[in-house]
């Protein structure tokens, strides 16, 4: 008597369950040896069945989200390097389409009245966390907006450089204890630019009073 298809599917999947790493080892030589013939043929069944294996991958994935969630962030923790990569290669690949969604997304969630307070307080908060960060990104969109050059800044490198002293009055400065400004020597306003080489830690009585001319 011949058996049914759930009798055949039962019987292999026992079979391959009492003889996992033979199945995989043998599997893996295959492949490795048919490498462009196992990859056609993969090619083309995904193709006939790409809306039947989805299916099944949604339905699986809400079955067991939380299962497969944890087995993801394993996977990751344990060898995190494939992942990195893949996701750097597919930013690059789509990196025009990543620009227009992200932006029109912003657009529509900035928009949103009840989303604007939640926003600036996440903005301050940032901000606060991260002052120098803050200054770079500032510094660079204000010289965006005048249409001069920037570049990314080393604050670190600027407050070594001038070795504790004011570079507008040259008076001895502490940025522990006094408050300071970094300050573009020839204002971004007055076609200045935002580089390395054109900014200067300063007191911020100094830079307030020098406000938009060149010191």
């Amino acid at each position: 008597m011949a058996m049914t298809r759930e009798e055949q599917q039962a019987r292999l999947r026992a079979y391959y369950l009492a003889n996992r790493e033979k199945v995989i080892a043998r599997a893996n030589a295959h492949a490795a040896a048919n490498r462009e013939k196992v990859l056609a043929y993969k090619k083309e069944h995904w193709a006939k069945n790409r809306d039947r294996y989805r299916a099944m991958k949604r339905d699986h994935y809400a079955a067991n989200r939380v299962a497969v969630l944890a087995q993801q962030k394993a996977a990751y923790r344990a060898n995190p390097e494939p992942k990195r990569l893949a996701a750097k290669l597919n930013r690059e690949a789509r990196r025009e389409y990543y620009l227009q969604y992200f932006r029109a997304y912003g657009k529509r969630y900035r928009a949103d009245p009840k989303n604007r307070t939640k926003i600036r307080a996440k903005d301050q908060r940032w901000a606060l966390a991260n002052p120098e960060k803050y200054r770079e990104l500032r510094g660079r969109r204000r010289a965006r907006e005048r249409a001069t050059r920037s570049e990314r800044i080393d604050f670190k490198a600027i407050l070594k450089a001038f070795d504790g002293f004011c570079g507008i009055c040259r008076e001895p400065l502490d940025p522990s204890v006094q408050q300071y400004h970094f300050d573009h020597v020839i204002p971004l306003a007055a076609s200045g630019t935002h580089t390395q080489g054109n900014i200067q830690i300063a007191h911020a009585k100094c830079n307030l009073v020098k406000g938009a001319k060149v010191a």
